[in-house]
């Protein structure tokens, strides 16, 4: 594998595949190039940036992305985004509001885990996109688990024992706008 360097950031060659923003950069804003198709994960992992532009050549948001990334305020996701991997916007505590498009049709676990300021969030739908009955279909499962907690879920599985699940839900969070799709029943359960 060759690499390049372009401005401190490094990327295989031909600039495609980002592999890691460069730690220690004063930049409070990035547009990642449209020649990117791939981020690795944690690519931005405890960067300094305030505001993240992603180009519509994006089909996914790995693991970790951005995790630590501790001043992001913004970050604007394209349409071409399908998925957004477990943990994506860890420990994120300053951002404050984010859209997911109506692209996405899959997130993982705990997603916003640790984004502790968050106060207006937009989705497509709740929980990781799956339908049916289950602790992937809450509106928790994408903030994970954790001491603060306002949403309990219980339920019985397929092998007749009884799981529970106790999910952090940031106290910041005032909006949720759900903009496509139904809300399965319960999503919001046990939500104060």
């Amino acid at each position: 594998i060759v690499y390049e360097s372009l401005e401190g950031n490094l990327y295989k060659k031909g600039k495609e595949t980002l592999i890691k923003y460069a730690s220690g950069k004063k930049d409070v804003s990035f547009v990642i190039p449209d020649s990117v198709t791939l981020i690795y994960s944690r690519a931005f992992a405890g960067c300094a940036l305030e505001e993240v532009v992603i180009p519509d050549t994006i089909s996914y948001i790995g693991a970790y992305t951005f995790e630590f990334a501790k001043n992001l305020v913004r970050v604007k996701i394209p349409n071409s985004v399908h998925w957004i991997g477990d943990y994506a916007f860890y420990g994120c505590t300053s951002l404050t509001n984010i859209v997911i498009p109506d692209s996405v049709t899959s997130m993982g676990e705990s997603v916003f885990y640790g984004c502790s300021s968050l106060e207006s969030i937009t989705l497509p739908f709740v929980g990781n996109g799956s339908t049916g009955s289950s602790r992937y279909n809450l509106f928790g499962y994408i903030f994970g688990t954790g001491e603060k907690t306002v949403q309990y879920y219980n339920y019985n599985t397929t092998k007749g024992r009884f799981e529970s699940y106790v999910y952090y839900i940031p106290e910041s969070l005032k909006h949720v706008t759900v903009s496509s799709g139904t809300v399965p029943f319960g999503a919001f359960s046990n939500c104060t």
